[in-house]
């Protein structure tokens, strides 16, 4: 069984990681992190859970699911209630909270989403909005690119390097020694 993407719960007791039990499967498997350090599945269903992030106050965790054909951003409840919330409408990954947990970041193709979130007397996410493109030389990986200040105001992002965005530019020269020496030549 692979391990994936995992996120600690704000008390430290327990963490979810996304595991691969079986080929093209992921599901999000609890361990904790007190006692026997026992791990248990907390979400396995025949779709692909990936990349879970608990809320500020531990009571919510965001998450990625595939079961409509398209990755999307879920919330449910950490404990209790197995009643799911969809927060992105138009495909979404990799998911960061706000450290007030009233809003929630997301990718959505090569933007940066945002829904207000309100978690006081159950979940309701209102409807996102985009925020801005990412510039073309953000990193694009497995991994969330980007965090959040905890203004919630500035994000922090992982640019690629620069030498992997330009084409490479093969330069020949003929007859290079005599250049050369020509050069150095003409340099004294």
């Amino acid at each position: 069984m692979a391990a994936g993407n995992a996120s600690v719960s704000p008390d430290g007791v327990a963490f979810l990681a996304a595991t691969q039990p079986r080929p093209q499967e992921w599901d999000l498997w609890r361990v904790a992190l007190t006692g026997e350090n026992a791990a248990e599945p907390w979400l396995a269903t025949p779709s692909r859970e990936d990349n879970p992030i608990f809320s500020p106050d531990g009571r919510w965790v965001a998450y990625e699911s595939n079961d409509s054909g398209r990755t999307e951003i879920y919330v449910r409840p950490y404990t209790g209630s197995p009643v799911r919330h969809q927060v992105s409408t138009h495909g979404g990954y990799q998911t960061r909270w706000s450290r007030d947990g009233r809003e929630l970041f997301f990718l959505s193709g090569a933007s940066l989403w945002s829904a207000t979130v309100h978690t006081s007397s159950g979940f309701d996410a209102e409807p996102p909005q985009k925020l801005f493109d990412l510039p073309e030389d953000i990193e694009r990986g497995p991994y969330a690119p980007y965090d959040v200040s905890p203004d919630g105001q500035k994000f922090v992002m992982v640019q690629r390097d620069p030498l992997e965005l330009r084409a490479l530019d093969l330069v020949v020269i003929p007859n290079w020694v005599e250049e050369m020496k020509s050069r150095l030549a003409a340099a004294k």
